[in-house]
C-alpha cells in the first residue's frame, strides 16, 4: 500500500505531501487541486504501467491533447 504521495510542480500543485490511510477522503473548494492530485497518481500509474504516452514529435500525451507540458507549472 501506498503510504504517502509528494507531488511538485504538477499542475495547480507546488510542493505538497499526502499521507495515505486505508481510507482517505479528500474535501476541498473548487479549485483546491483535489482533482490535480489524481491527474498526478493517473500520470505515475501510465508512467510505471508503461502505457505508451510518447506522441509522433516526442512529446509525452497523458490524454487526447494534454501534454505533460499543459500540467507542470512553470
Amino acid at each position: 500500500m501506498i503510504r504517502k504521495i509528494a507531488i511538485e510542480n504538477f499542475m495547480s500543485l507546488r510542493n505538497i505531501e499526502i499521507a495515505l490511510e486505508p481510507l482517505t477522503v479528500f474535501v476541498g473548494t473548487n479549485a483546491s487541486g483535489k482533482s490535480a492530485v489524481f491527474k498526478a497518481l493517473v500520470t505515475l500509474s501510465k508512467l510505471l504501467g508503461g502505457t505508451p504516452l510518447r506522441g509522433k514529435e516526442g512529446d509525452f500525451n497523458l490524454d487526447d491533447g494534454v501534454t505533460l507540458d499543459d500540467c507542470v507549472s512553470r
